[in-house]
Formats: C-alpha cells, structure tokens, sequence
C-alpha cells in the first residue's frame, strides 16, 4: 500500500503529469456533462435539491413559502391599482408556483424532501390534498422509498400522471396484494402513457422476470395480468417485451397458447415488440411467435448483431438482396464480421450481380473506431477492396501495426490520400511514439508518391504541434535526426485549441522547438504565441528571436486574430503571467474586441478577474456596446459564461466610463420582460434584481417599471431564489 501512497504523491508533485490527468478529467467531465459544485455555489432551492443538499431545501423553504405569499399578496395589489397594466405573466394559486419543486423532487427521487412537502404544505394549505395538478412526472422513475412517502399521504391516487409511476414500482417488488389495492382507490384505473412508448410498464415487467428459472416471478406475472384485466388495463405487450428481452420461454409459451392468433399477428407487427424481437429475439422465441416475412419497420435493430435474429430474417425473407444490404451495411457500422460472413455466405452471389452494390458502399459505413487489422483482413478474405483513408490509418498507428497493414494483399489496399493526410498521419505516428509507423511512411514504397512530392517539389511537410506531448518529445528527435527526411515545418492554429479540439501542452512545444530550432520552423508569430502560452518568452529574447525594439508590434495588422485567440486560451487556463505580458505589449484597441473581452469575463479566479478588468478603457461606443453586451449574457446565461455575480462588477467599471462627459456612452438597458418570459428560464435573476432593480438609482443603468420588477421577482421565486425581500 505504501508503494502506491508514493506512486501517487510522485504523480501530484510531477506539473506535467498532474497537467496531463486534470487535463483528461476535465475532458472527461465535460464529454459526460459532469457538474460539480460547492455549498457556497448553491443559490436556490432548485440547486439544493440537484446537489442532494436536502438539508439546506428543508432549512430554507420556510423563506420560500414567505416570498410566495408576499408575491400574492403584491399581485392582488397591484391588479387592483394598475388595471390597465398587463399582469397576466402572474399567477393567481400560489400552489401552481410549486409545480416545479415537486418536478424537480420527483426527478431526483429526494423522498425525504417530497415527505417534508406534503407534511408542511399539508399543515399551511388544508385543502393542499384535494388539489390536482398536473405534474411532468410522467418519465421518472420511483424510488420504493418514494413510492411509499406518496402512498402512505394517498396522494399520487389524487394526480393521474403519477400513476404510471407507482404501479411499475408495484410490479417490481412483485407485491400483487399491493397492486390490487392500489388500483382499487384510482378514480380512473386505467392509466395511459403519455411517453412516446405505448407500453409503460415494459421495463418493470423486464425487471421481474430477469432470472427465468424462478417459477414465483412466472406466478407473480400470472396474478398481475389477472389483476389489471380486472381493471380493463391491457399489459401483455409490456409482458411480451419483457419476456423476450430475458429469453422467458415459459412466459412467452403462455401468451402465445392464451393470446388469439390474429390478435397475436398484430402485436408482433407493434414497433416497440419488433424491435425488441430484432435485437433480442432467440431461435427457440422467434419460431413460437408469428414473424411478418416482410419486417414492416426496417431493419433499424438488427445492426446490434443479434444472428438468431438474421439468420431466421434470412430464411423467411421474400424480398431477397435489397433488404439483405441494408443489413449488411448497418452491421458494417457495428464492426460486426460474424453477422456480415453470414449474410454473404446466403446472398454473395446475388449481392454481386446487383448494380447498386459496391465494395465502396460498404467500407463507407465502417465506423473508424472497429477498423482494425483484423477487420480488413477478414474483408480481404470475403472479397473487398478496402480504400485506407487517414481516420483507418490512425487507428491502426495507434495499435502500431502499419508495418502488419501495409504488407496485406497490396491490390486489395487502395491508399487514397493526399499530401495534408499523410502529414496528419505523420503527426498521430509521433503522437503515439509510434517509430515503426514514422519508418514507413517516409521510406516504405506504398508511400512513394509522397515522399517524391515532398523531395522533389517546395512543398514541406507540416505538422500540427497538437502531435507535441511530454512523452512525445525522444520521438520528435527521433524524427530531425534522420538524414533523408524532408524540410519539416510546424503549425499551431490556436482556434482549434480554444475551441478545445485540440489540447495543447505549450511548454512540451517549447521545449521541442528548442531542440530543433532552425529559422523559419515555425511562423514568427505563432512562435511568439507558443512561448507567451508556456512562459518561456525570455528564450526568445536571449536568441534575439525578438528584441525590445519588436516587442510591441508583435501581434499587430494581420496577426491580431492570433493576439485574441492566444489572449482566450490564457484566460481559460488561467495563465495570469501570460495574460500580463500580452496586456503590456498590446494596444488597447486590441483588448477590447469582443472576443478578448468576452474571454476575460470567463477568468477562473474572481480577484485576477477585476485586477484585469480594471485595466480595460472603456472610450467608444463600440466597446461599450461589447461590455454591455457581456453583462447580459453573464446574466442570461450564467452557467455557460461565469460566476454571474461579475455581471455587477462589470456594470460598475462601466458606470464610471459613462460619467466621463468626453465619452459618448449609453446606459445599459436590461433585457426585455417578454424576451425573459419566452426564452431564457434558465437567467440568473438575483444578479438581474440587483443590476437592473435596485432601489439605489445610478445614471448608467436603465432600471426596470415597479411591475417589471414584480413580474423578475415572481420569476426569480419560481425558481426557488431564496432573496431578500424587495422594497416595492
């Protein structure tokens, strides 16, 4: 245990490797949409119960529940004063500005938050219970413990759309004493789903009859269809699928000796039952049950690979090779060869005769990631002439096995390339430190015709220095240090890294550049940029690469594109020392376009934030609209942009511009009520209160109407914003 405990204090003492895995842990955050959050970030009642935080729900909603009723109240006074003013965006029934505590409880399964709810809206509104709304709950699934907080207030038999929900839970425990009762006090026992499914208890039915050699849940099942037959409820379909999806042969022997044939010919062709079929459908399953000859919804599951189910398709099928391609093209997709060798093996013959059939129709379906060595030589074997296009090439680099690829059936191998892919390549083989792949492209005769383009011509080869990583760097040397290689130049477009397609590890290119720096490598100005990225701009002078007498037109003209992109990347991995260099050798008309601005208001540290931000000029209409424009989008969209409480820091800096009388600026003006209401629920409206509604009036502000400012407030408190209460 000790050895890890070192291993890991290594790791985290290492600045390149702890760059490298918070570099991955972040990529892997935002591929899986990954939030997380500190108690301090948790502003609403909405956030509370996101997080799991019910403590702070509970400790707060007495708070709520008081602005709730003082909106009422303000509502009715207002209605009553100002007739003429349209108050319609407020509501009459406070319990309707509760529709979306209860939907966002019922989504997190919070049963001990929804328990609180009934118990203290039960205490303050005696008829709470006799109420029914309408709650989207229809596509959550309950918690037993949520079932039973919603049983014992018998108050999901009052609000139909929380009916489906409870009666899967029922299913699932297999308590059929339970259901029976459940049903019996339903108003309407005869729930529908309003999912696009028509079977809304398919999955819980799946999960009951999961281990098909328990003879209770077969009984279980029995008693339930009986149950909801007593109730006009239809659920065998929702059995069928079940049963298929878990191979149930002696459920699916009883619906079928129970279920009348011509009603059973008609389920089978249900989208929902035959994709289940497609997908899941054993040999023994498929023969008990009528399958239509002609698959009435294509065949969008059999690219899963299920070979029970294509080899019966195969047998029965009447409309012969047409469908059978389609097949073969999705399995393709699926990387699937077991499933392609059978469906060529029953129609090869009539596959080739047809004249829309081609080799290249095929291998254009393969998804990149199954392309394999293997794959290509089972397709050599079936008969194709596979192209090898950059995306396969990659792959197989990465495994390093192009020396194997290359040396396959050389007629049955097309490279169609061109010069940009085989540097691209080029750049994965040093990515990968693949040395035996950076061997053959340059010198192995499948690759002639680029290396005598590259030789003979003025064409250089250049590499995007995304390929450039620590470990990549003995491979980098590797590569200058052969003596027949061409003129090799770098690239680095730093658009690509802001938009996080490319993660860039400046300080290994710098170190790289070092080592094989020649002049004209790399562009003069994308050089600068990568040293300013990896602090090592001093490099540059002490190689008089740059000098003082240079230092301020470095990004001037037709460079100020790269100054802002370099100015984004800075600020977004918080790189304050770059971010100094770049502010003392620029103009401040470069500073302030729109992209940098809006990059420095996305800062990840609040105090560097306003160290820079203070150091912005605000002279001209056109950056003032800029900022103006940056304030409401902070507000607008806060969790996309930054820490919305800058939205005011901002605000102020912009005030004390506009009472500058030789500076011709407007005031900010808050978005409108209407564009608020219609398209952006999700605005971060305390930071709007306090900008756009304070009580203290400034010149450079545009404050909302006394109604305006009622309607944010309801709109605020209907997202569960625990705020001070206002003055009006």
């Amino acid at each position: 245990m000790s050895f890890y405990y070192s291993l890991i204090k290594h790791i985290l003492n290492n600045k390149q490797l702890r760059v490298i895995i918070f570099q991955h842990v972040t990529s892997i955050h935002r591929q899986l949409a990954v939030k997380t959050a500190k108690s301090k970030d948790l502003e609403s009642l909405r956030d509370y119960i996101k997080y799991g935080r019910t403590d702070l729900f509970i400790k707060h909603f007495d708070r709520f529940h008081q602005l709730i009723l003082m909106v009422d109240q303000q509502s009715k006074r207002y209605k009553k004063i100002n007739n003429h003013i349209h108050l319609s965006f407020l509501k009459n029934n406070y319990i309707k500005r509760l529709y979306w505590v209860f939907d966002i409880v019922f989504e997190k399964n919070n049963h001990v938050a929804m328990k609180y709810l009934i118990d203290r809206l039960g205490i303050t509104k005696k008829d709470f219970q006799s109420y029914r709304p309408h709650f989207t709950t229809s596509l959550y699934q309950f918690t037993t413990e949520m079932f039973y907080v919603l049983r014992d207030a018998n108050f999901s038999t009052l609000v139909p759309s929380l009916q489906n929900a409870m009666i899967n839970v029922l299913i699932k425990l297999g308590g059929c004493d339970q259901l029976e009762s459940y049903l019996s006090k339903l108003y309407n026992p005869n729930p529908s789903s309003p999912s696009p499914s028509r079977h809304p208890f398919k999955n819980s039915f799946s999960s009951l009859l999961s281990n098909n050699n328990n003879k209770e849940e077969m009984i279980y099942t029995l008693q339930m269809i009986d149950i909801f037959k007593r109730y006009s409820i239809n659920v065998i379909e929702d059995v069928l699928i079940g049963a298929v999806e878990n191979n149930h042969l002696e459920m699916i022997k009883w619906i079928v000796e129970n279920v009348p044939e011509k009603k059973l010919i008609e389920i089978c062709l249900d989208l929902d039952i035959f994709r289940v079929l497609e997908e899941h459908g054993k040999k023994e399953v498929l023969e008990m049950l009528p399958i239509p000859e002609n698959p009435p919804y294509g065949l969008g599951g059999s690219g899963k690979g299920n070979l029970d189910y294509m080899e019966y398709f195969l047998q029965i099928s009447r409309r012969g090779h047409i469908r059978v391609i389609g097949l073969l093209v999705q399995n393709l997709a699926y990387g699937r060869l077991d499933a392609i060798e059978l469906i060529l093996s029953n129609y090869q013959e009539q596959l080739r005769q047809d004249q829309t059939f081609n080799d290249q129709l095929v291998i254009d379906n393969i998804d990149p990631k199954c392309f394999s060595v293997g794959l290509v030589t089972r397709l050599i074997d079936l008969g194709f002439k596979v192209p090898l296009f950059d995306s396969f090439l990659e792959t197989v680099i990465q495994d390093n096995q192009l020396d194997t690829l290359i040396e396959l059936d050389p007629p049955a191998l097309k490279l169609p390339l061109r010069v940009q892919n085989f540097t691209r390549l080029l750049g994965y083989a040093i990515e990968c430190n693949s040395l035996s792949s950076i061997d053959i492209l340059l010198h192995h005769p499948r690759f002639q015709e680029f290396q005598d383009h590259t030789t003979t011509t003025t064409t250089t080869l250049t590499i995007d220095i995304s390929c450039i990583k620590p470990q990549s760097v003995p491979t980098i040397e590797y590569l200058f240090s052969l003596s027949t290689i061409p003129v090799i130049k770098f690239n680095c477009d730093f658009s690509l890294s802001i938009n996080y397609m490319a993660a860039v590890d400046y300080e290994s290119v710098s170190k790289v550049i070092r080592l094989v720096y020649r002049p004209n490598i790399i562009d003069h100005c994308q050089l600068v940029g990568i040293f300013v990225l990896a602090n090592d701009i001093e490099w540059l002078f002490d190689h008089n690469i740059i000098t003082n007498e240079t230092r301020s037109g470095l990004f001037g003209g037709s460079n100020h594109s790269i100054f802002t992109c370099i100015l984004a990347i800075a600020c977004r991995n918080g790189n304050y020392k770059a971010l100094d260099f770049l502010f003392d050798n620029c103009l401040s008309i470069q500073v302030n376009d729109h992209l940098s601005l809006t990059s420095l208001a996305r800062l990840p540290d609040d105090q560097q934030f306003e160290r820079f931000w203070k150091k912005i000029v605000i002279t001209d209409a056109r950056t003032a609209v800029t900022v103006a424009h940056i304030i409401i989008r902070i507000i607008l969209l806060p969790k996309e942009v930054c820490n919305p409480k800058r939205a005011k820091f901002i605000a102020d800096i912009y005030g004390t511009f506009l009472l500058n009388p030789y500076h011709q600026i407007n005031p900010i003006r808050g978005p409108s009520i209407m564009y608020l209401e219609d398209n952006h629920p999700f605005a971060h409206y305390p930071t709007l209160m306090e900008v756009f509604c304070s009580d203290q009036k400034v010149g450079w502000i545009n404050s909302y109407s006394f109604a305006d400012q009622l309607k944010i407030f309801q709109k605020a408190i209907s997202f569960g914003y625990i705020l001070p209460i206002p003055s009006f």
